[in-house]
């Protein structure tokens, strides 16, 4: 829908937002910027750990004043809040896990993102192209 009649349409809105985030590398740099904008900018408190789905709830604190709350950020960012939440939890597994081999959970590569490209490679790159088995290699007929 073109949006007629006051402002940009939801669509250009979006796009607008998401631009701040963007790196000319690529996606996955550019969804690392997603995550580190909402780690620094928004306020999220996971659900209390109380070993069952329904006995913990949310523990309510106020949002400091520099943050906006979780809802907010996403929002207004147009970003999917459970996807944030989901890669948020896979990296703190990746550091415990990391952690109790002994690796240096605390160092970082945000000063020199090529030992994080050289990473993303050796991660993906054996995923990068799988050879299928021919269905049928003799040509056509079933």
């Amino acid at each position: 829908d073109g949006g007629e009649g006051g402002g940009a349409g939801p669509a250009a809105r979006a796009a607008a937002a998401h631009r701040r985030f963007a790196s000319y590398e690529g996606d996955l740099p550019s969804l690392l910027n997603v995550y580190n904008a909402w780690r620094g900018e928004a306020h999220y408190v996971p659900p209390a750990r109380s070993g069952g789905r329904d006995g913990g709830g949310r523990r309510r604190r106020k949002c400091p004043p520099s943050k906006s709350s979780h809802g907010d950020w996403c929002g207004q960012n147009f970003v999917n809040g459970r996807a944030l939440v989901r890669a948020d939890d896979v990296r703190r597994q990746l550091s415990d896990l990391c952690g109790r081999i002994g690796m240096d959970v605390t160092s970082t590569c945000r000063e020199d993102m090529t030992r994080f490209y050289r990473c993303l490679c050796a991660g993906l790159g054996m995923r990068a192209a799988t050879r299928l088995p021919a269905a049928n290699p003799g040509g056509s007929g079933g």
